[in-house]
């Protein structure tokens, strides 16, 4: 396999290290299966399996919700449940506000994801203070939700904004979604990871800002993600490893692909379709997740 500098992915399952879990200290790994759902978990529990993963201590969760483009209704409302099961998991028990933080940019599909998503979502925190007895009577959980854009639009880092809100709001959580990197096509908007462990927008495209967690912002930090793009020089790596092996010229491919430090992402043609069914499916199992009081039907209903 590649190391890990010539690889790029969020996703946590993927990186090198998991393949060697037995040997670094405080490392987990688990595959199961769910009603036809591959669900594959790594714990980071120590400093020294942070540092192998280059990640942050916690918990990362992928489910493999597949090609939900192609689902039948039934077939989509089983993976909606499914997933809605494995958020509410990762949820604080203490009953208070839940702040949803759509990440990303609306104006690139691709990007889109996190405000996309976020359209699905019930938002119920002014119904509390404006008509509590409506609230009251539907056992809704209170939440509130936000987009904030990406600094070039807004000038200020979405972290900023959002530290402002956690500060006033007081949430119990704060729930982001966004867009990730993959090193596999394959799994392409066909996986959902989720994670306590935090975010930082904008790494997958090498963008890295301000991150948001626990630590950064004083209340848990869940984060769900889905792989929209593949940097097309971790691509070609892992390609051209399969075939030639190690002794494949990697320097030489990198400046091939990428002239002059440029770099490229791979997403797919149909990304408008696919990122609009993924979305739906993201904010109706955080729907179902937050208010589980609602039934599937009765979801539908409210969110539209």
């Amino acid at each position: 396999m590649m190391e890990n500098n010539l690889c790029r992915t969020d996703l946590a399952r993927e990186s090198d290290a998991v393949s060697r879990a037995e040997t670094i200290a405080g490392l987990e790994k688990e595959s199961r299966c769910e009603d036809g759902v591959e669900l594959f978990e790594v714990r980071v529990n120590s400093d020294e399996a942070a540092c192998a993963l280059g990640k942050s201590r916690g918990r990362y969760l992928t489910v493999g919700v597949g090609r939900v483009w192609e689902d039948d209704a039934a077939r989509f409302r089983l993976k909606t449940e499914l997933l809605s099961r494995r958020i509410r998991s990762f949820l604080p028990r203490q009953n208070g506000c839940v702040l949803l933080v759509g990440l990303g940019n609306r104006h690139i599909t691709a990007d889109a994801v996190g405000p996309m998503s976020l359209e699905r979502v019930l938002v119920t925190r002014h119904l509390e203070e404006k008509q509590k007895t409506l609230f009251d009577s539907l056992s809704l959980s209170r939440t509130a939700a936000i987009t904030p854009g990406v600094l070039g639009e807004t000038g200020m880092e979405s972290a900023d904004i959002i530290r402002s809100l956690v500060s006033d709001l007081r949430p119990s959580a704060v729930l982001c979604v966004d867009a990730l990197a993959s090193r596999s096509l394959a799994r392409l908007a066909t996986t959902v990871q989720i994670t306590d462990a935090g975010i930082s927008p904008g790494s997958g495209v090498g963008n890295r800002r301000d991150t948001l967690s626990r630590e950064t912002l004083g209340v848990p930090v869940i984060a769900l993600g889905v792989p929209t793009v593949v940097d097309a020089m971790t691509l070609a790596f892992d390609v051209l490893e399969s075939v030639a092996g190690r002794g494949a010229d990697f320097e030489r491919l990198r400046e091939e692909i990428c002239p002059d430090g440029l770099n490229f992402f791979v997403t797919p043609k149909e990304t408008d379709e696919i990122l609009r069914e993924i979305s739906n499916l993201i904010g109706y199992a955080i729907n179902l997740a937050l208010h589980p009081s609602l039934d599937y039907e009765e979801m539908l209903s409210l969110a539209g």
